[in-house]
């Protein structure tokens, strides 16, 4: 005998959960939020970080200046062997390849070129990506303020070297004056 049972009740139709347009409003609103405090704190990080390595590359190239001249019997960076007007492409050979005591260049390895290299490259200025030298010959005056036009600013007669930058750290100190 076959039997008959009866069809359950019809599925009643369920209401889906989701966001409404108010809540999803407010979550996106604290987001927002978050992310004005946040980004802030993020690049307020990336400066600091730049101007510590602003200080960093200063504080290497001036000592690498006080032990190339102790080397090269008290002539700085920047003064072609034999004598004459300091420049910028001399000064950067200088730093980058072997030298022997009265500044000649060759590369590294050369016999007789004892001294060097104090850079492997001119250091980028972290403050505005250049690695240009500005070389201010003897007697001119030291400028009192940056150009921004090269990396760094540099005087052999008195060991002078500065970023080419101008701004100023959270502190309110001058990059140039660092």
């Amino acid at each position: 005998m076959i039997e008959f049972r009866p069809q359950s009740e019809p599925a009643t139709m369920k209401t889906a959960k989701a966001f409404t347009l108010i809540e999803l409003m407010v979550v996106i609103l604290i987001l927002g939020i978050l992310a004005a405090i946040v980004v802030p704190q993020a690049s307020s990080a990336s400066a600091m970080a730049r101007s510590t390595a602003l200080a960093q590359d200063l504080r290497a190239t001036r000592n690498h200046l006080g032990v190339y001249a102790a080397q090269h019997n008290d002539f700085a960076p920047g003064y072609p062997a034999g004598g004459g007007k300091p420049d910028s492409a001399t000064f950067v050979n200088q730093m980058t390849m072997a030298s022997d005591e009265t500044g000649a260049v060759k590369p590294l390895g050369t016999a007789g070129y004892a001294y060097g290299p104090y850079w492997l490259k001119a250091p980028d200025n972290p403050m505005n990506s250049k690695n240009t030298v500005l070389v201010i010959d003897d007697g001119a005056a030291f400028p009192t303020a940056p150009s921004d036009q090269f990396g760094w600013v540099y005087q052999p007669a008195t060991l002078t070297f500065k970023p080419d930058n101008s701004g100023q750290d959270d502190a309110g100190t001058r990059y140039f004056d660092y």
